[in-house]
């Protein structure tokens, strides 16, 4: 599952599960959140309805980065 074109989440979380928190801090906050500002300013964001996707840390987050 690529992340972006030259990440792949397999080398992202190596160790437990993938709750939001985890989500926010070590995809969205490190990765996600300034290819958002670097590409169009009009960014979508595509999830797939995973929990740790739509967990109401995460969504909050994004609304404050405005994704």
């Amino acid at each position: 599952m690529p992340v972006s074109l030259t990440m792949d989440a397999q080398n992202v979380f190596k160790n437990g599960t993938v709750n939001g928190q985890r989500h926010r801090d070590e995809i969205l906050a490190p990765y996600v959140v300034p290819y958002a500002g670097a590409v169009v300013q009009e960014f979508i964001l595509i999830v797939d309805n995973a929990t740790a996707h739509r967990a109401r840390i995460v969504n909050a987050y994004l609304e404050d980065q405005g994704i």
